[in-house]
């Protein structure tokens, strides 16, 4: 990684800070370090009384810290302004950096898979448990150093990058709450009628196997399956490594354009219920025994079912029903099927599921997005550092030119969310093809200002469009 670098190689840190006594009546904010370079965060407020060490360490913007246990995944920081002043413990020892380093530029270089895989590599201990990057061999770390003005590019062209994955997060989780609210007020003005969930769709386990049966690619008498863990929490499929197991009963039920999958069983309650729509690789596949499956009489019928299922509420409700006090829970089957769901019309139901159907959607697309601009930082990281790119002098200019671009594509999503303000059923005249151009800064800092005004019930402000990109 290194080998193709010019910039010279330097001792980069040194030992610095001094321990505090803890003055009696006095309140000390004690940071706390995530994971991986992932920076720091207040984890609480401590005192003489209550704090477990009687002396501590006072911190400083551009200093760095870390947590030299490889087990809890090396924690690693160059501390922000907002951190100014907090205090660490002796479990993280501080350090100043070099004059020509930047510390956040230190912080970049730490948030490396490969810089991850080469400090494990060199750390010493009897056990996992006790493996130490010991403090002279971080004193004495040395790592290839661009100019000051190259390192303030590349952290400010990375800051720029993570804006843009802090505001995709921001939009996707208010699509969601958005979709997530329209959910279960729906169900709650809607009265329980006389069908139930079997009505519509008969959902029955799938069968047990043993483990010799699996294997990793298909073959005669084996039936691909959909295991649990193919199930993400996020509500999507993955289907990257399908298992395929041998001797399954012909019988047994396989999925299919209208199925449904939900989660019969596992330890934690809060994945108990939840309810997959199978994509297209998943057609006639089997589920575990930890899954239901069946498939609904039609297409509108299994989105009914999954919009209703989905719902915060009737998820709690899953989640409560579960039997089994410790260990595993599980969900029965003649519950769920026992459901009851909602008395709509078949008009009324259509209506539903065209406005959770486009909810949804732009949930998914904004979801895309984030996927995709965690991938592109991460080349992006990986290009800079190892100098496989440099960045001009002039790049400011061409974001400048780049920022011109902005709401060149905001009406559509800006008039879905005015619909939105007014009536949620209208959204559904929309269709799901008002999502399709739901990509870029420009609309994602739309996107959150909108539905947080929606939610707010600040409708003239999302009239007026005075929603504007910060940037």
């Amino acid at each position: 990684m290194r080998g193709g670098l010019a910039w010279p190689s330097v001792d980069c840190l040194h030992r610095c800070g001094t321990a505090e006594s803890l003055d009696e009546g006095r309140e000390y904010p004690l940071l706390g370090m995530r994971m991986y370079g992932g920076g720091p965060y207040l984890r609480e407020t401590v005192t003489s009384d209550n704090s477990k060490a009687s002396r501590l360490y006072r911190v400083s913007r551009g200093q760095f810290s870390l947590q030299p246990n490889v087990r809890v995944g090396w924690r690693l920081w160059a501390g922000p302004l907002e951190f100014d002043g907090a205090y660490v413990s002796n479990e993280f020892p501080v350090f100043a950096c070099h004059e020509d380093l930047l510390g956040d530029y230190l912080r970049l270089w730490f948030q490396q898979p490969t810089v991850w895989q080469e400090i494990e590599s060199r750390s010493t201990g009897t056990t996992k448990s006790r493996t130490r990057f010991k403090e002279q061999d971080l004193a004495r770390y040395a790592l290839p150093l661009p100019p000051l003005a190259v390192q303030r590019r590349i952290v400010d062209l990375m800051e720029h990058l993570d804006n843009q994955v802090n505001q995709a997060v921001a939009s996707q989780q208010a699509a969601s709450r958005l979709l997530h609210r329209f959910l279960d007020e729906w169900v709650a003005s809607s009265p329980a009628g006389e069908q139930s969930v079997g009505d519509l769709c008969k959902f029955r386990s799938g069968p047990s196997w043993a483990a010799a049966d699996e294997a990793t690619v298909p073959g005669a008498d084996r039936t691909p399956v959909v295991k649990i863990t193919n199930t993400r929490p996020d509500g999507t499929l993955d289907l990257q490594q399908l298992v395929y197991v041998r001797g399954l009963p012909a019988s047994g039920h396989r999925l299919d354009d209208n199925s449904l999958i939900v989660i019969r069983t596992n330890g934690n309650r809060d994945r108990i219920g939840n309810v997959y729509r199978p994509s297209e690789d998943a057609i006639g596949c089997a589920v575990s025994a930890f899954q239901f499956s069946g498939s609904a009489l039609s297409t509108t019928s299994r989105d009914f079912l999954y919009w209703f299922l989905k719902a915060p509420s009737t998820q709690q409700s899953m989640s409560e029903a579960a039997s089994g006090t410790t260990g595993l829970g599980n969900l029965a089957a003649r519950w769920l099927n026992s459901l009851p769901i909602p008395a709509a019309g078949n008009e009324e139901i259509k209506e539903f599921v065209a406005i959770a159907n486009c909810l949804g959607h732009l949930s998914d697309v904004l979801l895309s997005e984030h996927a995709a601009l965690t991938d592109l930082r991460g080349a992006c990281l990986q290009a800079l550092l190892s100098g496989q790119v440099t960045l001009p002098a002039s790049y400011d200019e061409l974001l400048g030119v780049a920022s011109m671009t902005v709401f060149s594509e905001a009406s559509t999503v800006q008039g879905w969310l005015v619909a939105a303000a007014d009536e949620p059923r209208l959204v559904a005249r929309a269709g799901p093809g008002f999502a399709a151009g739901c990509h870029g800064c420009h609309l994602r800092a739309l996107v959150v200002g909108c539905v947080d005004a929606v939610e707010s019930g600040d409708r003239r402000r999302v009239r007026s469009g005075s929603m504007r990109c910060s940037r």
